[in-house]
């Protein structure tokens, strides 16, 4: 997948952005496309992303993913991607991805930013479930989250609404409007969801 440059992205009328913000992950999935992520982890620069941020127009984003890796496992590194989405993307809808596995300091990350638009999709999938440190999202996970944080609500991503889920998101494509990603190493792709290392 070819990069795109900060002025090929000045260009275009971006509704939705993917950040991924570590590669570090918890699990060892075969499918994911993070790869390495035990071995040479990576976080994203908050410096980098400040600056690409900066040169963008954001006031048309309608959607931001936050990716990883397991976002979890990064809790500061989250809070300062939001602390920055607040004063750049406010109007936009926040979602943030995570296997639910370490789900308490992700919660306690984003109750400050309970008045953003907040979302959360957790993975329940046949490749999740395989790993030693899953925790059963239904039964686990979901009676730890309060009702105030979300107010996108809580989406569960199973092996079924895996497809589902993936061509809501390119439901832009209609639009003459776009999304980018932008991977821990601080590079830009014309994808939000796929983010190569």
């Amino acid at each position: 997948m070819k990069q795109l440059t900060i002025d090929e992205v000045r260009k275009m009328k971006i509704a939705e952005i993917g950040i991924q913000i570590t590669t570090k992950c918890n699990f060892n999935c075969k499918h994911c496309y993070v790869k390495n992520k035990h071995a040479n982890t990576k976080d994203i620069d908050i410096e980098k992303l400040k600056q690409i941020l900066c040169c963008l127009e954001l006031s048309e984003v309608k959607k931001v993913l936050i990716l990883g890796g397991e976002i979890s496992l990064k809790p500061t590194l989250v809070k300062e991607v939001l602390e920055l989405l607040k004063t750049k993307c406010s109007n936009a809808n926040i979602i943030l991805f995570s296997n639910g596995s370490n789900i308490k300091p992700l919660l306690d990350t984003v109750e400050p930013f309970s008045n953003l638009k907040l979302g959360l999709v957790l993975s329940d999938t046949s490749y999740h479930r395989m790993n030693s440190n899953y925790k059963d999202i239904k039964e686990e996970v979901l009676p730890q989250i309060p009702d105030n944080i979300f107010k996108l609500g809580v989406e569960i991503v199973t092996d079924e609404k895996l497809k589902i889920f993936k061509s809501d998101l390119s439901d832009l494509s209609k639009e003459d409007m776009t999304g980018i990603g932008i991977n821990a190493s601080g590079d830009i792709y014309p994808d939000s969801c796929i983010i190569p290392n």
